[in-house]
């Protein structure tokens, strides 16, 4: 039996150009220079905005899920296409080919049940805008852990809040450290829809940027690694 084709490939422009004509309102990811996002694999994943919220879809193990954000919502590059803060609506529908195994859609079966969840998403989210709710976060006089940003934002990690804008006040802060800074924007980005810098120096400034915060998540995710490939070793040790 051939494998179906993969939409990434062959499929991704004809399911495209056919959704975007059946559905007005619907625009998917397009990269800089104005062509086409492709597709992304492992699960099959597709982006863009509905009525002007942002849309992530994914296909894996048979199971499509479809998640769109609230209006304003920002998708910064350090967590790449996936947009920040928490859904604002998520459907799912399973046994698309009866094979739970499976990854792939032809693009006539990606065009039925993308079609389908975007139609059903419509008829539930209002036309207009949606409103954020602004929250103010005082930064501490020093930032030094990744631990005090756990700290400073246990309040906010609930997901029965409704979609937040984050304003930071950083006129106090004065001493910090790069690797907590990281894990503050990378928290930040997860748990609401905007981040501003409210009294920020230019050195803060430059360390929210997407090129600093990538490197220091980067950077963080490399530790995390070099620390988990050396417990082993250690436990021998102590033994």
């Amino acid at each position: 039996m051939n494998p179906e084709p993969h939409t990434e490939h062959a499929a991704h422009e004809e399911v495209v150009s056919v959704l975007e004509v059946r559905h007005p309102g619907l625009r998917f990811r397009r990269d800089e220079d104005g062509s086409l996002h492709r597709f992304g694999a492992l699960p099959l994943t597709a982006t863009g905005v509905l009525d002007e919220r942002p849309f992530v879809f994914t296909y894996q193990g048979d199971l499509a899920r479809f998640r769109v954000w609230p209006t304003g919502t920002q998708t910064p590059s350090v967590h790449d296409q996936w947009p920040s803060g928490f859904p604002k609506l998520e459907s799912s529908r399973g046994r698309i080919v009866g094979d739970p195994l499976s990854n792939v859609l032809t693009a006539e079966q990606l065009i039925d049940v993308f079609g389908e969840m975007s139609e059903q998403a419509l008829t539930h989210l209002k036309r207009n805008a949606d409103s954020l709710k602004p929250v103010t976060l005082t930064m501490p006089g020093k930032l030094l852990e990744p631990e005090q940003v756990t700290a400073l934002l246990a309040p906010f990690t609930g997901r029965d809040l409704p979609p937040q804008e984050a304003l930071l006040d950083c006129a106090n802060l004065t001493h910090f450290s790069l690797e907590a800074l990281g894990r503050l924007a990378e928290r930040t980005a997860s748990l609401f829809n905007i981040t501003t810098l409210v009294g920020a120096s230019d050195e803060l400034t430059h360390a929210f940027t997407d090129e600093a915060q990538a490197e220091v998540v980067r950077r963080m995710k490399l530790d995390r690694r070099a620390r988990r490939r050396a417990e082993p070793e250690e436990r021998e040790q102590r033994g």
